[in-house]
């Protein structure tokens, strides 16, 4: 799990700037274009390099999980074109520092000139062109890799992938930011079984559950989901050999009973709910889960319910970033607390705002439920709005 992150010379944050007190669950929220999604990016720099080369110390700045320009439109504004750009990451063990050139033909490029990590891996690495990624991570005694913290991140963006009814088979390994390919990771895995740990937690949320009908496969775990964000329903998969493709349905609950529908006749929310669904349930332990803007086309009462999963993903190891503009978001956490279905201890919340020192600060939810401090126009907008219908 990341404790900590750094960013020095890169894009908002031109000073060193960290990020500390990392949780199993991390609530980014706060003005728009003030660092949310810049705090997570290294994060996602590194491991769409690693999915695409090794063999070289070049960081990728376009790939599979975001496109970010040429590398002076990733360093901070006012900095000169030979100042490097730095990030760490600290677990549990070791902070791993990486100072990065800017390079290539009209600056396309990011290129690591120095490796350092400290901890119970003491390494410091001046890097040349015979130097390539795969080099860098530090080995343990007995010559085993270390996982650093950015090798197993799922990233599941605001973009997501519409109503579509069928889906082309992938060769990929990994979720894409899409969700595109979680159609197909359902099918493959919808009779695994699901962590016990998630099944614990629904029992602490859900005083209505019928232990006997509540199967702990994917799919069927998938589909108590859906049913309480949605009402009744339930999703099916199938593929179609003469086709190659995967087929998904949608059964809801109508007034002359339950049928199934194509994904494009029912509500965007469906489709946007599911890939953080089926990734919170197939992520491993010590996986990076980054989900931005979960309430996407959900209800509030949706919203507050895929919140609540995300927490009982991350009470069983999966750490959670969530980045979002929504009040019910950060109630549902905070209800979490107060069902004891989650400590207060285990989130982390990043109010980010231009009137801030280095543009952001933590607030913390307390044992009861509440918040240590309200800063101004931290989702206040509705108090002020009824204050203007009031007369106030």
């Amino acid at each position: 799990m990341i404790s900590e992150l750094l960013l020095d010379n890169f894009k908002l944050f031109g000073k060193e700037t960290r990020f500390s007190g990392l949780k199993k669950i991390n609530l980014l929220t706060g003005v728009n274009g003030r660092g949310k999604s810049s705090m997570l990016q290294p994060l996602l720099l590194f491991k769409q390099t690693l999915l695409r080369s090794r063999s070289s110390r070049q960081v990728f700045l376009s790939g599979s999980f975001v496109d970010l320009g040429n590398a002076a439109d990733v360093k901070h504004v006012d900095a000169s074109i030979t100042k490097p750009i730095r990030f760490g990451f600290q677990d549990e063990e070791n902070r791993y520092v990486y100072t990065l050139g800017i390079a290539g033909e009209n600056n396309q490029s990011l290129d690591i000139q120095k490796f350092e990590s400290e901890g119970s891996q003491q390494v410091s690495v001046d890097v040349d062109d015979n130097t390539n990624f795969h080099d860098l991570i530090p080995q343990t005694a007995n010559n085993n890799k270390v996982l650093l913290p950015f090798e197993d991140v799922i990233y599941i963006s605001a973009e997501r992938i519409g109503p579509k009814m069928s889906f082309s088979p992938s060769s990929d390994d990994w979720i894409d930011k899409r969700g595109e390919h979680t159609i197909q990771m359902l099918y493959e895995r919808q009779y695994d079984k699901v962590d016990d740990n998630i099944i614990e937690g629904m029992k602490d949320i859900f005083y209505d559950i019928d232990e006997d009908e509540l199967s702990p496969t994917v799919n069927d775990i998938l589909n108590f989901w859906m049913t309480r964000m949605f009402g009744p329903s339930s999703v099916t998969v199938n593929y179609i050999e003469a086709a190659n493709i995967y087929a998904l349905g949608i059964s809801t609950e109508q007034k002359g009973g339950k049928a199934v529908f194509k994904p494009t006749n029912v509500g965007f929310g469906y489709s946007y709910a599911l890939p953080i669904l089926i990734a919170g349930l197939t992520a491993e332990k010590g996986t990076i889960l980054i989900v931005e803007n979960p309430e996407a086309h959900l209800h509030p009462s949706a919203q507050s319910m895929i919140t609540k999963f995300l927490g009982l993903v991350a009470n069983r190891g999966v750490q959670v970033f969530i980045e979002t503009h929504s009040e019910h978001i950060l109630n549902a956490l905070r209800v979490m607390v107060v069902q004891e279905s989650m400590k207060a201890s285990d989130i982390n919340v990043k109010y980010f705002d231009r009137e801030l020192k280095d543009y952001f600060e933590t607030i913390t939810i307390e044992g009861n439920g509440k918040l240590d401090h309200w800063p101004t126009n931290f989702f206040d907008q509705a108090e002020k709005d009824l204050n203007v219908l009031l007369g106030i």
